[in-house]
């Protein structure tokens, strides 16, 4: 008797472990020491209160798993009911779902679960859109279902390119449009609605031309394949970027949680592991880099950073610290990548051209040095596509409907003809709101005279972006919660406007005020907005690690932030009460608008402000080096970073060059005087051939203080190999020479 109790005992928990959100014991348990640790140091805002609420066992297990790897961000900027909405959404399609029970268990938890897929805005999409999407599949296979959701995700968006804030899956859909990154957010997000396990899969530059992409791979019965986002094809593993894709370098994924897949894990982080999917796409190489320091010495803890030249500059696109061998390895693809290494303000580069690479550390700020390399990136491959004509056509004929059917919704928007009544300058701003029109023409008719001069004003400081997703309530918090002033350009671009870096905007003024206000009074200083930032916002980087950034009411609610997200919210509590503030692009920090200038704020440290120093350089160009390009560009061909303690910060100018002092320069960068802060710089030029290869060349210079420094800006010439041309997005799509539109 006491044997069959003892059976029966181990039965059942053997089916209750089987049916906890998280089978593995060793797995839960870790999963809860991670959310318990995060509940300890996020003690603000009652962001946890969710868990006193009357949870299911399985509701329990994946709200604990979601929070466990939670930014701060994300903590601070939805509440519980939020995240309990979308996991119990979830768990309802694993159960309706006809392939929900063949998901493995861990695929389900990184890869259908997670709402978040990269630094999208987070939205209500699973709620809304799951019951349009689960009819709209019904009675496929787990297959033809992915294929049928990308679809109807191209019945709602296409490819337009827009700056880097990724608009949330609502927001694409409002707009009709979105740029490869937010059309990959967008059909992953459609994809684990219902269920299916998918990921974006990003190549973080090319390395035979300027640009990246993002797609989409999603699990079909036991095997990840991958699809053009919004781009529907006949079958999987089919895309415009077939061939692309067989000459990148490195193909990314960022999973929720500590994930220990098959794949190639480059790195892992308290939010996030991130893989490597390169194997699936290019023949790979693995190489190794060893660090030593001058006297060959190899070097612990050296920060590696992997570079691909992109966009007129070697840009990183994996960070590694060496081991204490002085070592670190990565898989990537067969062509060349640079290798800039540093540690405690020494640094030394090179290029990495097969399986190894020894750098030697022995540079440092101020040094002079000129170099050239020739890059090489990977010969082009082959990914097979076997499609049939018939399925070419068939397509074909959907694509077009299915263009109808978005076209249909766009031509709601506002046009000229619609809103003939208002000012030329009214109406420029309602035709840019596209598909959130509605909440921008409230907002100008809710006000008159002066008020509406400043309205206006304000809506032309944003970025164009805002205008497609920010919504009434935003609008009016912005505007009422700052005292009218002349509209001066420093007025309107570094008080008025709500947009300060590239986080997403919600209402901030008004509570910041209320809160703020209450102990430094109405009209506090800029030095005492720091002292009290400084006071109560206490960092948490290592709970953020890629920098999605906080709205200032979140780091308000949860008093931790990352360090560029507290930053953003100095200069939002300075515009609030009507100091000029900004962060930036020359020095990268925030500043505030002082008697003398423009100062410098140090939220850490002794020294909290500083006068910003600045000088200036006027490049020299000879365009008869290089007569195809007589005006070498921005981005295209040349770029500045400034070395900081043996690292490089790329310096980003806006699409004209506009500098922190609103004067334009010349985009060409051959301007007579371009502002920098004092310090010492790299200027980086490349020109590319047509097979890819970019002819680079790097040189030094140094900024000081009230002075113009010359600084040669020369392209390398093509000698007897054919040079590329002017410039491509390599992500729009060509047709064949003589071919015709249909």
């Amino acid at each position: 008797m006491k044997h069959i109790f003892l059976i029966a005992f181990s039965a059942l928990m053997f089916i209750s472990c089987q049916h906890h959100f998280i089978s593995s014991s060793e797995v839960r348990q870790s999963v809860h020491e991670a959310f318990e640790q995060r509940r300890a140091v996020f003690t603000e805002g009652g962001v946890f209160d969710i868990f006193d609420s009357e949870l299911t066992e399985d509701e329990r297990g994946a709200m604990e798993f979601l929070y466990s790897s939670m930014t701060s961000s994300d903590l601070g900027d939805y509440d519980g009911e939020f995240f309990l909405a979308n996991v119990r959404q979830s768990l309802l399609a694993r159960e309706q779902m006809p392939w929900g029970k063949d998901v493995p268990e861990d695929l389900f938890r990184h890869f259908v679960l997670p709402i978040r897929v990269n630094n999208e805005r987070l939205d209500e999409f699973r709620m809304e859109y799951y019951d349009e999407l689960s009819e709209r599949i019904k009675g496929l296979s787990l297959h033809d279902a992915a294929l049928e959701i990308n679809h109807w995700c191209h019945e709602k968006a296409t490819y337009v390119p827009t700056d880097r804030r990724t608009s949330s899956p609502m927001a694409t859909m409002l707009t009709g449009e979105g740029r490869c990154g937010e059309e990959s957010t967008f059909t992953v997000s459609a994809l684990r609605a219902v269920g299916i396990p998918a990921r974006q899969v990003y190549t973080p530059r090319w390395a035979h031309t300027d640009s990246n992409h993002a797609w989409v791979e999603a699990w079909i019965d036991g095997e990840w394949y991958f699809m053009g986002a919004c781009e529907p094809e006949p079958e999987l593993n089919v895309a415009w970027f077939n061939q692309p894709a067989t000459r990148a370098m490195l193909m990314h994924t960022r999973v929720t949680g500590d994930y220990s897949g098959p794949e190639d894990a480059i790195q892992k982080t308290n939010c996030f592991t991130e893989i490597n999917v390169i194997d699936n796409y290019a023949p790979v190489r693995h190489s190794v880099v060893h660090v030593v320091d001058a006297d060959g010495k190899a070097v612990e803890g050296a920060t590696v950073e992997f570079q691909i030249f992109n966009y007129g500059e070697f840009t990183t696109v994996v960070t590694l610290p060496t081991d204490e061998k002085g070592e670190v390895s990565l898989h990537m693809g067969l062509g060349d990548i640079f290798i800039w290494a540093s540690h405690e303000g020494r640094f030394g580069f090179g290029k990495l051209s097969g399986d190894s690479i020894t750098v030697k550390l022995d540079k440092r700020d101020g040094d002079s040095f000129t170099f050239e390399e020739d890059m090489m990136p990977p010969v082009p491959g082959e990914i097979p596509v076997n499609l049939t004509d018939e399925q070419v056509a068939a397509n074909k004929v959907r694509l077009s409907n299915e263009d109808a059917i978005r076209m249909a919704y766009t031509s709601t928007f506002m046009t000229a003809e619609k809103c003939k009544e208002y000012s030329p300058r009214e109406q420029a701003l309602l035709i840019e709101a596209m598909g959130n029109w509605r909440d921008v023409k409230a907002f100008i008719d809710s006000k008159s005279g002066a008020e509406r001069e400043r309205a206006v004003a304000m809506l032309e400081a944003m970025a164009a972006k805002d205008l497609h997703d920010t919504k009434l309530a935003v609008l009016e918090d912005a505007l009422s919660a700052v005292v009218p002033a002349q509209l001066t350009d420093t007025y309107v671009n570094y008080i008025l406007n709500p947009r300060i870096d590239f986080e997403f905007l919600q209402p901030y003024r008004t509570v910041i005020r209320q809160t703020l206000g209450s102990e430094l009074g109405a009209t506090p200083s800029a030095t005492q907005i720091i002292e009290w930032v400084k006071t109560n916002i206490k960092t948490a980087d290592e709970y953020n690690p890629i920098q999605i950034l906080s709205t200032p009411a979140g780091v308000l609610r949860l008093r931790r932030a990352d360090s560029l997200s507290r930053e953003i919210f100095f200069v939002a509590a300075c515009r609030a009460f009507g100091i000029a503030s900004r962060m930036s692009s020359m020095s990268g920090m925030p500043q505030y608008l002082g008697e003398n200038g423009w100062v410098d704020v140090m939220l850490d440290g002794a020294v909290a402000e500083r006068e910003a120093r600045r000088g200036a350089i006027r490049t020299i160009y000879d365009p008869r080096i290089v007569p195809a390009i007589p005006t070498p560009t921005y981005y295209t061909h040349c770029s500045i970073s400034k070395i900081e303690n043996g690292r490089l910060r790329a310096i980003r100018f806006d699409s004209n060059l506009k500098n922190d002092l609103g004067a334009t320069a010349d985009p060409s960068l051959l301007a007579e005087h371009i502002e920098l802060d004092e310090g010492h710089y790299i200027l980086t030029t490349g020109n590319r051939m047509a097979s890819g290869k970019i002819l680079a060349r790097v040189v030094t210079f140094s900024v000081e203080e009230g002075k113009v420094k010359d600084v040669e800006l020369r392209l390398r010439p093509a000698n007897d190999e054919v040079g590329v041309i002017g410039s491509m997005d390599a992500e729009m799509r060509y047709l064949p020479e003589g071919a015709e539109m249909e």
